[in-house]
């Protein structure tokens, strides 16, 4: 189904760029791969400085229910005055059409391991709602809640995706 192909290709990846290489071809996946991220201070995202990521992404289909997982290990710049420890960054989630498969609903569980020493790890858990609109776009709405006390209380988000 291509509708279920496309679905991996929605995957957030936290604002940074990202060098995406295949490693389908060695894992029981529908589609993996890992990949480099890069945030730049000028992006306006993470610490300011040079924020640099490796890691990993793979999505399985099962008829119309998908697992998409994603970790990232992130080396975080320092800005003057500023030690962040390195942190993990990951997300699990399972997404299922509906309907005619033009619709799908979302749940992940989101977080990342402190990057700072003594603050307790953030975790939200995430819901959403995704349209595929015509054969090259998505456009998706969903929230987040957070679910310890470094996560955000509520958060809100929207994307609209233009993929090959």
């Amino acid at each position: 189904n291509s509708s279920r192909g496309k679905l991996a290709r929605f995957w957030p990846r936290r604002g940074a760029k990202c060098r995406k290489s295949s490693t389908s071809a060695i894992l029981p996946w529908d589609s993996a791969g890992n990949y480099t991220a890069r945030r730049s201070p000028a992006s306006g995202l993470g610490t300011g400085e040079t924020d640099v990521g490796v890691g990993i992404s793979a999505y399985k289909g099962a008829g119309r229910t998908s697992l998409l997982i994603d970790a990232v290990y992130w080396r975080y710049g320092d800005p003057e005055g500023v030690d962040f420890e390195d942190a993990l960054s990951y997300s699990v989630g399972v997404a299922r059409m509906v309907g005619t498969g033009k619709w799908s609903a979302m749940a992940s569980l989101s977080g990342f391991t402190s990057a700072f020493e003594g603050l307790s790890v953030p975790v939200q858990l995430n819901v959403g709602v995704l349209s595929l609109v015509g054969r090259s776009q998505s456009l998706a709405i969903s929230a987040g809640f957070g679910l310890t006390d470094s996560a955000g209380d509520f958060s809100i988000g929207t994307s609209w995706r233009i993929f090959r």
